[in-house]
């Protein structure tokens, strides 16, 4: 994929724009959220990084497989027998 590289602009109360093509490349929406990063000794570069919506499932398998995980559960609020 070849790098984009487009002008934007700070706008009034810190306000920027994405342009629309970075917009569409990276799937974004209105109400997304991002943040901002920037490194010690970069201070012309500023990395924005999206915010998950949601981090349900970021752990799946982390304890066993989705199944082992849901008998263990059902085991521990009494619905199976050991």
């Amino acid at each position: 994929m070849a790098a984009l590289k487009i002008e934007g602009r700070l706008r009034p109360k810190n306000h920027i724009t994405l342009p629309e093509k970075i917009a569409a490349r990276l799937g974004v929406e209105p109400g997304d959220r991002f943040v901002f990063v920037m490194e010690d000794g970069e201070n012309d570069v500023v990395h924005l990084r999206r915010l998950r919506k949601s981090y349900a499932g970021i752990a799946a398998d982390v304890y066993g497989s989705s199944q082992a995980s849901t008998v263990w559960l059902k085991w521990s609020v009494g619905i199976i027998a050991e």
